[in-house]
């Protein structure tokens, strides 16, 4: 079990983030003004994050008309997701969260 084994490595420094709509909006949009901003950067040898940052997209619900962000369908969004989160975790300061180190050893 993958959870339980961060949590014995990691303990208190683990952080649920929920995806959901307006979550995954605001993560969207966080890793988009990252770039932007040039705070972050994708390297040109990371061609499978390039390639499903290039094919995420958004359609609109047909009825609550709530933006949907995700891969095109059969895809994986998987790499898309993790820069997502970590940008939110850096502009959550997560990094300073409490006694929480990462520190070796």
């Amino acid at each position: 079990n993958y959870l339980a084994y961060y949590e014995s490595k990691l303990g208190g420094c683990l952080r649920k983030i929920n995806f959901n709509v307006r979550s995954k909006a605001n993560m969207v949009d966080g890793l988009s003004l990252a770039i932007e901003q040039g705070r972050i950067s994708i390297p040109n040898t990371c061609q499978d994050l390039l390639a499903e940052l290039k094919a995420y997209q958004y359609k609109i619900a047909r009825f609550s008309f709530a933006v949907q962000y995700g891969a095109p369908e059969g895809s994986h969004d998987d790499l898309t997701a993790a820069p997502m989160m970590a940008v939110h975790a850096l502009d959550s300061n997560w990094h300073n969260y409490g006694a929480c180190s990462l520190a070796p050893g």
